[in-house]
């Protein structure tokens, strides 16, 4: 039987300060800080990311879009930044007043299989709130999912995947629909990333004094100082953490039962069989022992008293012999003495 006090709770308690910004809740609380702070933190990480310059954004932390019904899987966007171009800024064509969409994500959670799916997922439902009734598809705002990753999702050892839609059978086609998934694993070394970005997600994936390696991260890291020492974050990390407890613990104890109720059963069944199989050839070489002893005893007592009849019959069969020849001395010798005994059996062919 499961004993609920012999189910572990290994969810261990981390302090804020040694929170990294690949972590969930350090990273939403760097965008969800009041004034200029949060599109400071968020115009560095895109300007270094995406390699150009960025000029203004608005930002939406833990953006939730419901599902299409009551019934459909919603999503919580970690970070939703809105680019917003510069209408006076030269360099952009008319194309690029449409605001580009962003969605940053910090993943920790190993999930290479469901992966690319979840990203699909999220890029539908984002597409489904960027467009009013009547307005022209040639207004959808470019949206780009990127997602920050500890371990490598694809195993080729890239720090940068930018995936996007196109022709399978020429890929030349030209094929524009504003959509991108940018992948990034912090520790890839194949491909020509930037060394701006190389030490950024060094950063991102460890956030501490040792990887503060140019001014952007500095400045960075002087926002990430002063987001952890506020009390309100603080007081919100204490609860924040409770609840993931709490959550990780029901959803541990519910698995470790499931598991254990299965577990009991394939162990059931593979003892069962194996105990069968033991049990089965213990018993048949037990049985086969037991059986020859009791077959070499009640062999022994037929062949005894076999043996004993042939031998009463043998003797009858003399002294009979020995009557109906006059010697009847010699029965009496012959009681008394096996050696002659033998002799009269052996004369009268006997034996």
């Amino acid at each position: 039987m499961t004993n609920e006090n012999n189910i572990k709770k290994t969810y261990e308690f981390r302090k804020l300060e040694d929170l990294d910004l690949i972590d969930n809740f350090l990273f939403q609380q760097m965008l969800s800080q009041e004034g200029e702070d949060s599109e400071t933190f968020a115009r560095i990480l895109l300007k270094t990311i995406l390699g150009r310059h960025i000029r203004h954004v608005t930002i939406v932390p833990q953006k939730n879009i419901l599902g299409i019904d009551t019934n459909k899987h919603g999503i919580r966007l970690d970070a939703y930044i809105q680019e917003v171009p510069d209408e006076q800024d030269p360099n952009l064509a008319d194309v690029r007043l449409i605001p580009s969409i962003y969605d940053i994500e910090p993943n920790k959670t190993f999930e290479k299989e469901s992966l690319p799916k979840r990203v699909r997922y999220y890029h539908g439902l984002i597409d489904t709130q960027l467009l009013s009734t009547g307005a022209s598809y040639s207004l959808l705002p470019n949206v780009v999912i990127i997602v920050i990753l500890p371990y490598d999702p694809f195993d080729k050892n890239r720090m940068v995947y930018t995936i996007k839609n196109g022709c399978e059978e020429d890929p030349s086609v030209p094929y524009e629909d504003g959509a991108r998934k940018i992948f990034l694993f912090t520790k890839g070394t194949e491909g020509n990333p930037s060394q701006a970005l190389q030490d950024m997600l060094k950063y991102i994936e460890k956030s501490t004094a040792d990887n503060v390696t140019n001014q952007d991260i500095a400045s960075i890291s002087v926002l990430v100082d002063k987001v952890k020492h506020k009390k309100e974050v603080s007081i919100s990390y204490m609860k924040s953490w409770e609840y993931e407890k709490w959550v990780h613990d029901e959803a541990y104890k519910t698995g470790y039962q499931g598991g254990y109720g299965e577990g009991h059963s394939a162990g059931y069944n593979d003892g069962h069989s194996d105990g069968y199989n033991d049990g089965r050839n213990d018993g048949y070489n037990d049985g086969r022992n037991d059986g020859y002893n009791d077959g070499h005893n009640d062999g022994y007592n037929d062949g005894h008293n076999d043996g004993y009849n042939d031998g009463v019959s043998q003797i009858n069969q003399l002294n009979i012999l020995l009557a109906k020849t006059g010697r009847t001395d010699d029965i009496i010798k012959a009681a008394n003495d096996d050696t002659f005994r033998e002799e009269l059996l052996k004369e009268f062919h006997l034996v």
